[in-house]
């Protein structure tokens, strides 16, 4: 209720105040919308927080930070295609931007455009190389598509930015450990998951690694439909 409430007085605030300049014909510092659309958006009320930016829009029509800022709310509503047109005309108006090319990333992997997300985080770290939250990003990308190889990858450079974190250690050889089993590699997918073994980070990990390095040992055993017997096994 008080959420709606507040979505309300915010998309009342923003009409008023839009048709008051308008009215008047005063022009309106674009940071006043700025603000109003980022504190919205701050707050979670999106589509409050894209009419802010929107009326923005309207009086600096050529400020990228409206138009990213308004395709990150309407992202979150679910406006893709808006969001994304949103987010190609920010780049259109500022050139290569890496924080612009991470946001977009992130849309299209929502979208589940794997590619294209890939694409956009690999011009980002062009531009920011040593940003451990691109590379972390971008290994995650390749995982969800399954390019394992590039995934264990992707997390070993963040790795080499960021030597003490134990997911991306933890990730990387997982990775490396479907990678080895998509290839038949099975031997070196033992390896991968049993150090992931050696410090499992939840119950859950124990379960899905330890039932991954056994498909392993039955494929280096020379098992055939070695998933489906491991998959029976532990459901006896």
């Amino acid at each position: 209720m008080l959420r709606k409430v507040l979505i309300g007085l915010s998309v009342a605030w923003v009409t008023f105040f839009t048709a008051q300049c308008w009215q008047r014909n005063v022009s309106v510092p674009g940071s006043a919308f700025a603000g109003a659309g980022i504190a919205l958006r701050d707050l979670g009320l999106h589509r409050a927080a894209a009419l802010a930016f929107s009326a923005g829009i309207y009086f600096v029509p050529d400020a990228p930070l409206m138009y990213g800022g308004r395709a990150y709310s309407r992202s979150k509503t679910g406006h893709y295609d808006l969001a994304l047109a949103d987010y190609n005309h920010a780049l259109e108006i500022e050139g290569p931007n890496a924080h612009r090319f991470e946001t977009r990333a992130s849309l299209y992997f929502d979208m589940g455009r794997y590619s294209e997300a890939i694409a956009d985080y690999q011009a980002a770290i062009a531009l920011e190389p040593d940003n451990v939250t691109l590379h972390s990003s971008l290994a995650s990308t390749y995982f969800y598509a399954k390019r394992y190889y590039e995934a264990a990858d992707g997390y070993a450079e963040a790795l080499k930015l960021q030597p003490d974190s134990k997911p991306f250690l933890y990730y990387s050889n997982m990775a490396r450990g479907m990678a080895h089993s998509d290839s038949d590699a099975a031997g070196e997918a033992i390896i991968d998951y049993t150090s992931i073994l050696t410090r499992p980070n939840s119950r859950a990990t124990f379960d899905f690694v330890s039932k991954k390095l056994m498909i392993a040992g039955c494929l280096k055993m020379g098992g055939k439909d070695c998933e489906a017997q491991v998959e029976a096994g532990v459901s006896e």
